[in-house]
């Protein structure tokens, strides 16, 4: 058994030793110290996460310029391509087609007609697209915090380009075995304007890669565009997230402009790439409109128990209900 009462005699003389300056100097650095060491430890944990996070946001603000000068060069360098080389060969190539076919067709219905003078013909070399995609493409996965359209854009437009290449390289192919004078020269102009054969075949590998050059050209350029129209508001976005936290200025993005690629015709129409486009569906953040809807909660919540009120007061003021007599 307890004794009680010893311990009640001897809790006045605790107290009066705990009250001691002395002991209330030791009680109150040691739990000073420990309050310290706490707090202390996160209020220093928060400081080197705000650091971070800082530090953070100015990297991907740097990379995303970075990335930004890189694919303006790209897009630049498919723009100077179209300009000096792919317009006027396929308009070129389209007109002369169109003769070609027209006077064989009047040839194959019995007209006597002289030969055809078909003008000269655009056989230069073209040369193949150099970019540092891998580059890009890793600042892009590391770097960037964006949503999940940057990465496929980016994807296309290495496909494009890789596909843009191969059609120039098998054209050049082509072009070189014609200047070499493989084959008889007589089957050059049924070879570049996809005349039938003597065997009863038609060999249209000219014609088509010279389209082919020409709409992956502009493939090209729509997704190199869109990256970089995407990427820059994305840009935007961290900016302004990064001056609203920690109160600072910044480093501006990048503003491209293709405004004299417009004004020229070099960009390809957006009509052309409509369904790519609705192939994405835009992710809503979790905190969009949700002020908006707790008060339209509140709103409705309060009508009705306004409504129930009224009920019940209706009820209550007309009284119980007797059976007839």
């Amino acid at each position: 058994m307890i004794d009680w009462s010893s311990l009640v005699a001897w809790w006045p003389k605790v107290v009066e030793f705990l009250n001691q300056e002395f002991m209330k100097a030791v009680l109150g650095s040691i739990f000073g110290a420990w309050g310290g060491a706490k707090y202390g430890a996160k209020a220093a944990q928060r400081i080197a996460d705000k650091k971070a996070d800082r530090e953070q946001m100015l990297t991907e603000l740097r990379s995303i310029n970075g990335a930004l000068e890189l694919l303006f060069g790209m897009a630049n360098t498919c723009f100077n391509l179209k300009q000096q080389h792919v317009i006027a060969q396929k308009q070129q190539y389209d007109e002369q087609r169109a003769r070609v076919h027209q006077h064989h067709r009047r040839l194959q219905a019995g007209e006597r007609l002289p030969p055809l003078d078909i003008g000269l013909l655009d056989l230069s070399q073209l040369d193949v697209l150099r970019f540092r995609t891998e580059k890009v493409e890793q600042i892009l996965i590391e770097k960037v915090s964006s949503n999940g359209r940057t990465l496929p854009m980016f994807g296309m437009f290495m496909q494009s380009v890789e596909a843009l290449n191969q059609l120039i390289r098998q054209r050049n192919e082509l072009v070189q075995g014609l200047l070499n004078g493989q084959g008889h020269q007589d089957n050059n102009v049924p070879l570049l304007f996809g005349l039938p054969l003597q065997e009863a075949r038609i060999d249209d590998r000219y014609g088509n890669y010279v389209e082919g050059i020409s709409r992956t050209t502009d493939d090209c350029i729509f997704f190199a565009v869109a990256i970089t129209k995407h990427l820059k508001d994305h840009g935007a976005r961290v900016r302004d997230q990064y001056v609203r936290r920690f109160g600072e200025n910044v480093m501006k993005i990048n503003q491209l402009v293709f405004d004299q690629a417009t004004k020229s015709g070099l960009m390809p129409p957006e009509e052309n790439y409509a369904s790519w486009r609705n192939s994405f569906i835009r992710l809503v953040p979790r905190t969009e409109g949700r002020r908006f809807a707790k008060g339209w909660y509140a709103i409705r919540k309060l009508g009705r128990m306004l409504k129930v009120a009224w009920r019940n007061r209706a009820v209550t003021s007309s009284g119980p209900s007797l059976p007839p007599p």
